[in-house]
């Protein structure tokens, strides 16, 4: 259905899509919830985990966020 169609992934699961803007800069389309946050670390409900330095929520909505900083790690859990 979703080739059919010609659906995104993530619109028929509960996939994240994400963009990394040059080290500095990471948005999270469909992240679910925040489950612990400091300046270093940032972890998601959806099993991914962001490590770095002074790590800021610049911005959140319903389903996306945009995360400001020295990214060093991206892991998924």
């Amino acid at each position: 259905m979703q080739e059919a169609l010609e659906l995104p992934k993530e619109l028929l699961k509960e996939y994240s899509r994400m963009t990394i803007l040059g080290g500095e800069d990471v948005w999270i389309e469909n992240y679910q919830s925040m489950m612990e946050y400091n300046d270093n670390y940032i972890r998601f409900s959806n099993h991914i985990a962001i490590y770095g330095d002074d790590l800021k929520v610049e911005e959140i909505c319903e389903d996306d966020v945009l995360i400001v900083g020295k990214i060093k790690q991206i892991e998924f859990e």
